[in-house]
């Protein structure tokens, strides 16, 4: 269960909460010149650092490397790729340096070895091969991690596990009792309509009763009974109307009350005895056979069998907001807005352009 949740957080810390917009990717990696131009300055200076264009660029071309190889295959992707989330990864890392900043005091050592581990993890074990192919160095790329991993220690303490300490068995029951008033038990009603009608109610009462008579021994099926009945001088002359519907499988919401009355008396695989029925389309007297082929409930998962995701969808609900809510108060503490960010990022700023 918490294992499930912390697998989700590893991919949410990556990117620093930002969630990528949908594109289309395609092909792999291996730009040679690329169709566009970088309009690469200087963007922000926070936490002692300046991040450039290009730090925003390097972010992205690691997103790439793990999540979307093909990306770069072609480079009017890979410009689609950067146009679409450039300004998401850049407030992505604006965080991220506010959230280093604000846990200066906290003083949480992060070992060479679990750098080199992640490392090893996210571009195998041939490190420089595969840096060199994104034109990174091993030494930016290490020191990114680094603060990565610090950056995910402080979002642990600061919103995880307010997260986890908000999402109580109790919280997680009453989760899973709204989910049955939103899902409750579904019933499926399949059965055949057998009907007889005509001007002749007496004589349509005898071939309701005959078939239904036929129909209790085993030596006439549903499925042939409409030719065995076409034989009928009442029916070749068209004075008696004789039917034998199509299977029909239906929501018990959507079972009329007429047929509901008939099929809750009976047992998969049985016939009711004759019954006359007004039909709703001329008010005339129907008389029918109800065949109950099944009768289907499906009940929604025990509580045992989605605890462990009602839990987890709680848990990363519960992340968002106390991450909105922590992003909130540190860019409070540190002096930056919304208005801030649009001074800086002006909206005709175009950092890429196609040739």
């Amino acid at each position: 269960m918490v294992k499930s949740f912390f697998l989700s957080t590893v991919l949410f810390m990556f990117f620093i909460g930002g969630s990528l917009q949908s594109f289309e990717t395609p092909s792999p990696i291996a730009p040679a010149a690329p169709s566009f131009v970088i309009n690469n300055r200087p963007l922000i200076r926070i936490n002692g650092k300046i991040i450039s264009l290009m730090d925003v660029v390097k972010k992205m071309d690691l997103i790439i490397y793990e999540h979307f190889p093909d990306t770069r295959n072609s480079p009017v992707r890979l410009y689609q790729f950067y146009m679409s989330q450039w300004r998401f990864t850049f407030e992505d890392m604006i965080f991220h340096e506010l959230i280093l900043a604000d846990g200066v005091t906290k003083e949480i050592k992060i070992s060479d070895g679990d750098v080199r581990e992640t490392m090893e993890q996210r571009f195998g074990p041939n490190i420089i091969s595969n840096l060199s192919k994104l034109n990174l160095q091993y030494d930016e790329v290490r020191a990114m991690i680094h603060d990565e991993l610090l950056a995910k220690q402080l979002q642990g303490m600061k919103i995880y596990s307010k997260a986890q300490l908000s999402v109580t068995p109790e919280v997680v029951k009453n989760e899973y009792a709204s989910y049955l008033v939103k899902n409750p038990p579904k019933e499926e009603w399949v059965y055949q309509v057998i009907s007889v009608r005509g001007k002749d109610q007496d004589v349509c009462k005898n071939i309701i009763e005959k078939v239904s008579g036929d129909l209790k021994l085993s030596s006439t099926k549903l499925s042939g009974l409409q030719e065995d009945i076409k034989s009928l001088p009442q029916i070749q002359d068209q004075s008696v109307a004789f039917n034998v519907s199509k299977e029909f499988i239906v929501e018990d919401r959507n079972l009329s009350e007429d047929h509901r009355s008939v099929l809750t008396k009976l047992t998969a695989s049985e016939f009711s005895t004759p019954i006359a029925q007004t039909s709703r389309i001329d008010n005339s007297t129907v008389y029918r056979i109800f065949y109950l082929k099944d009768h289907i409930v499906k009940n929604p998962p025990s509580f045992n069998d989605i605890a462990d995701e009602l839990e987890n969808n709680l848990l990363n609900d519960a992340a968002q907001k106390e991450r909105d809510s922590y992003k909130e108060r540190l860019y409070k503490k540190f002096g930056l807005d919304a208005e801030f960010l649009k001074q800086i990022l002006p909206d005709d700023y175009q950092p890429f352009v196609l040739k």
